[in-house]
């Protein structure tokens, strides 16, 4: 009886033991979750009709993106290997952080193909609640490595950023800009600045060139400097 009873003490301290060992190895594997969740580092395939693009204004020109073609081939032949970045906005949806190209793609080829693989589409995860800041700059620094990124766009999110945050345009570079040279950003200030005095009369200022908006910032600079207005 004595045996019995010691056996059966035994067996409920053996479950108690590996019950506490299956919770703590959960414990971790949340803690994981989250500390990885919190890095971008968790991906999913989301609805791409879930995900919106209306958070940060984006700095591509409102034109035809002569890419656009080229990464439609490549994700047909090889899927997408980088995921987009979304942050959860607590309905169920999406809101877009990086890849506004990729999403457009995984779009487009599902309004052409009617192929489901693209109702889907691969993104990772960032956390509810950064600073706008943050966010634009996760926007900022991917598409500073795009070769075909003009001046002009780059200007004309600094002056988005800027009415968004309510901070001067010089200082709306310096901050999203920060890990651009220093001459990178001396010109993305002389666009935004041929930008302010054009008030929006420039439908497409991803279309001018480097030299001629340095050019037009000099003659703005020296009509200033005239004080004329």
């Amino acid at each position: 009886m004595a045996s019995a009873i010691t056996e059966t003490a035994d067996a409920a301290r053996g479950r108690a033991e590996a019950e506490a060992a299956i919770r703590a190895e959960n414990d971790e594997l949340a803690h994981e979750h989250v500390r990885l969740k919190k890095l971008g580092l968790i991906t999913d395939l989301i609805a791409i009709d879930a995900v919106r693009t209306s958070k940060l204004v984006r700095d591509r020109g409102k034109g035809r993106d002569p890419e656009l073609e080229e990464l439609k081939v490549s994700i047909q032949d090889i899927g997408l290997s980088n995921p987009i970045r979304v942050e959860q906005d607590g309905q169920g949806g999406y809101e877009l952080i990086q890849g506004f190209r990729r999403l457009s793609a995984f779009r487009e080829l599902l309004e052409q193909t009617g192929d489901q693989r693209y109702a889907r589409i691969p993104a990772a995860m960032v956390p509810r609640g950064e600073p706008v800041r943050d966010l634009y700059r996760k926007m900022v620094d991917e598409n500073l490595v795009r070769k075909d990124i003009s001046f002009g766009e780059m200007a004309q999110l600094a002056l988005n950023y800027a009415q968004h945050t309510g901070i001067k345009p010089h200082d709306a570079v310096s901050e999203l800009y920060a890990s651009a040279l220093k001459q990178k950003r001396s010109y993305i200030r002389s666009f935004t600045r041929v930008l302010e005095r054009a008030k929006g009369k420039i439908r497409h200022p991803e279309t001018i060139p480097r030299a001629l908006g340095l050019e037009l910032f000099k003659i703005i600079d020296a009509t200033r400097s005239w004080g004329m207005s």
